[in-house]
């Protein structure tokens, strides 16, 4: 049976485009209107400059962690990336799976008993399931 993917299709866009996304916001707005307000009186033009950072914050946070997941259930392992290294942890390593159900796509974390490459919990983002 082949490798089947557990983790979303956009798991690499929400951990590298968005961020990316935002900075480049960010970073054309800095250099178009200038590089700070000149006063408090200047109010909406500061929360201009700090939205964007406050999206790139928890953009970071949010999606920073995730990893993409395959699973192989004939040799009963799953195959972690972080799209730079990939590492195999087999299913009797998995101490509990838990899943946050208020971001969309869900985010699933799998607990670890003991400590991998990439700590000892991986996170990844669900594939996305239509009508819940």
């Amino acid at each position: 049976m082949p490798l089947r993917r557990i983790s979303s299709l956009l798991t690499f866009l929400h951990k590298f485009g968005f961020p990316a996304l935002f900075a480049v916001g960010l970073l054309n707005m800095l250099i178009w209107r200038g590089w700070a307000p000149t006063s408090l009186e200047d109010f909406p033009a500061i929360a201009v400059y700090v939205m964007p950072i406050a999206f790139l914050a928890v953009t970071l946070w949010m999606f920073g962690p995730v990893k993409k997941v395959l699973l192989d259930e004939k040799n009963q392992r799953l195959y972690v990336s972080n799209f730079r290294k990939e590492i195999s942890i087999p299913f009797s390593e998995i101490a509990s799976v838990s899943e946050f159900i208020f971001s969309d796509p869900a985010r699933i974390t799998i607990r670890l008993r003991s400590p991998s490459e990439f700590g000892q919990k991986i996170v990844f983002l669900a594939t996305h399931r239509f009508g819940g």
